[in-house]
């Protein structure tokens, strides 16, 4: 086993973190043990409590590291600094949770003990894929938007993210006779179309 010598804090947080993201996409979040993960890297369990705060800043920094790709691949959407469709931005948030399923999940299903107090880093990272989403909202509804682009977005991703995950569970089958990506893109189209009326 390593000595907590051979490496630096920094080094070894981000040993934790890569591994808890590699157990997360293999195994999913309900089976990630803080032991599995120290053991993984080599240390002691006890080390991770010498380098994250608390399990919640470990899940955090796991968690922003799949949205920092999320973000990355929507802001890709945008051409020459236009905001995409609606219907582009589905795509790509479809596709994302669909490749990387267990991940994407996480970072909606970890709980933190006090969501209030999420350091300003993470909530800022959340938002920054909002932020994406606002601009497509915003080219959409024009000088007069009935609602702020910033709330429909977040209406947006809400919906979005509930059909997503019964879609993920199973469990769409039971409310709606149409798929996932079916009811996705219906629920988007209904959104477009009250942005512009």
């Amino acid at each position: 086993m390593a000595r907590r010598a051979d490496h630096s804090h920094d080094e070894i947080r981000a040993m934790a973190v890569d591994a808890a993201a590699r157990m997360i996409a293999d195994d999913g979040l309900e089976n990630l043990k803080l032991r599995g993960i120290a053991r993984e890297i080599g240390y002691a369990p006890g080390t991770l409590y010498n380098v994250f705060d608390s399990f919640d800043e470990l899940m955090m920094r796991v968690n922003a590291e799949t949205v920092d790709a999320l973000v990355a691949e929507l802001e890709a959407a945008e051409h020459d600094g236009a905001p995409p469709d609606l219907l582009d931005l589905l795509a790509v948030y479809g596709g994302f949770a669909q490749r990387h399923g267990n991940r994407w999940k996480a970072v909606f299903d970890y709980s933190l003990a006090d969501p209030t107090n999420a350091p300003d880093w993470y909530v800022a990272k959340l938002n920054a894929g909002l932020a994406v989403v606002e601009r497509a909202v915003a080219r959409i509804a024009g000088d007069n938007p009935a609602e702020a682009p910033a709330e429909t977005a977040r209406v947006l991703w809400a919906g979005l993210h509930g059909i997503f995950s019964l879609g993920a569970e199973g469990n769409l089958a039971i409310v709606s006779r149409q798929d996932t990506d079916t009811l996705a893109r219906t629920f988007v189209r209904m959104i477009d179309r009250a942005i512009r009326a």
